[in-house]
């Protein structure tokens, strides 16, 4: 199982999210290290926690439409492996990516800010990946891929036969609330009816048990944030499960 710290940035810093309440979110305050700056917290956790890949929320983007593109070049700059999400509406957006000095990344499309996922293949998204994003269960869709699918189930079931291998689904609701993750029933799910598919989930990580809940239930990724920063999991604890 993959481990990916995530890192939700806003106003050119780290911040904390918690259940979904973007407006409330605060900087980071993280036992690796004293700076809220984006950075500084990855480059400590690729330091101290030996982590290199993780997953970027660009809040500016995703709620405004307004990528911070000199933070993810920063970013980028460290030589870690970037998955980010900055509420691209269309593939022409996604491709900012490259254009922008962030071509190494893979671009996320998540349901909630992408306008038309029936317009989107593989081969037209190459290397890329789909967010079901779902808030208290229920799905967050944009556009007009509101009017194609309803049921989580059968989004995620439909994505994957159209040969999408590497599939975000995640409840923003749970984000940061320490309270487990609700997502892992439809993961398990879901590896029955697609088993080609490989799934990525996170929120309400908490413990060490979560991780492993997480890896019986067949999850590729896993995003994880509150339980590194408070300290709750660390090296020894992300090694015997993380991907080496």
């Amino acid at each position: 199982m993959e481990i990916y710290p995530v890192l939700d940035l806003r106003g050119g810093k780290a911040v904390h999210a918690v259940a979904g309440q973007r407006h409330q979110y605060q900087p980071v305050q993280s036992r690796l290290t004293t700076s809220s700056d984006p950075v500084d917290l990855l480059k400590a956790m690729q330091d101290r926690l030996r982590l290199n890949q993780f997953y970027i929320a660009d809040l500016d983007g995703i709620q405004h439409h307004r990528p911070d593109w000199p933070q993810l070049r920063r970013l980028a700059e460290t030589g870690a492996t970037l998955m980010i999400d900055a509420g691209f509406r269309t593939l022409q957006d996604a491709s900012l990516l490259e254009a922008n000095g962030v071509a190494a990344a893979r671009a996320i499309l998540g349901t909630e800010s992408f306008e038309d996922l029936a317009t989107v293949t593989p081969e037209h998204f190459a290397g890329g990946i789909i967010s079901v994003d779902l808030r208290n269960g229920l799905l967050q869709l944009a556009g007009r891929s509101a009017e194609t699918h309803q049921e989580p189930d059968m989004l995620i079931e439909s994505l994957a036969q159209r040969g999408f291998r590497d599939i975000i689904i995640l409840d923003v609701a749970t984000v940061g609330t320490n309270q487990g993750i609700p997502t892992l029933p439809l993961i398990q799910n879901m590896q029955r009816r697609c088993p080609g598919a490989r799934f990525i989930t996170g929120g309400g990580v908490r413990s060490e048990a979560c991780l492993q809940n997480a890896q019986k239930a067949g999850v590729h990724g896993l995003l994880v944030a509150s339980a590194i920063h408070n300290g709750t999991l660390g090296r020894a604890e992300l090694a015997r499960f993380g991907d080496r």
